[in-house]
């Protein structure tokens, strides 16, 4: 049943990488969180590790953030952190989710300013006072300057 829908058979052993093949497989993963037996086991196989710019200089929020959103006390009471919210770009066009994001950080993080990655449904919500976004930002110019990032994971 399985051959006739099209699906895939698993890999041996439920293994989650498949067997050593005469092709490149390129993934994409942290140096720091790599897995050393990939390298050391599987020759064709290469890490992209797009995650590090380690010649990348750091982009001051100043050239990130609107001028006006940097400057808001939030009343008084900016604790000075921030908090990135990316759900990508599947999870992001569920409008009713980034609502209740949206809800709950406008509620439980009022004194943190938070920076969304609305994606592409970005004008069906508003964000809250403590809030900035964008349809699409480049969240890793971001990373040298938060605190937390909620996230959905990767793929």
């Amino acid at each position: 049943m399985q051959q006739e829908l099209g699906y895939l058979d698993r890999f041996p052993n439920d293994s989650i990488m498949p067997m050593e093949k005469a092709l490149l497989t390129v993934y994409a993963y942290p140096e720091e969180l790599n897995f050393p037996y990939i390298s050391e086991q599987k020759s064709h196989w290469f890490n992209l590790e797009s995650f590090s710019r380690p010649n990348e200089d750091v982009v001051p929020l100043s050239d990130l953030l609107p001028e006006d959103f940097l400057a808001d006390d939030l009343g008084g009471h900016f604790s000075g952190r921030y908090i990135l919210l990316s759900m990508g770009s599947l999870a992001s066009v569920d409008v009713v989710l980034m609502r209740r994001f949206v809800d709950v950080l406008g509620r439980r993080a009022r004194h943190h300013k938070v920076i969304v990655s609305k994606g592409q449904r970005h004008a069906e919500y508003s964000l809250t006072k403590n809030m900035w976004g964008e349809g699409f930002i480049r969240q890793t110019a971001f990373l040298p300057h938060l605190d937390l990032v909620i996230s959905h994971g990767g793929k």
